[in-house]
């Protein structure tokens, strides 16, 4: 997925497309991903915010 998908994909209403996206920056640098990552630290989905947090480390 492509960086400018995965940034629509995070902003999608469907849950499903947000975790499917976060998962996508796994290959991506911290640069790139750091910023995303911290964008959906405030989701209303539990399991975003367990991706969020896995992904940050």
């Amino acid at each position: 997925m492509d960086i400018r998908q995965i940034e629509i994909s995070l902003k999608s209403p469907n849950a499903q497309d947000r975790l499917r996206a976060l998962t996508a920056l796994r290959e991506y640098g911290s640069d790139v991903a750091v910023p995303l990552l911290t964008s959906k630290l405030k989701d209303p989905e539990f399991l975003v915010r367990s991706f969020v947090a896995m992904g940050l480390g």
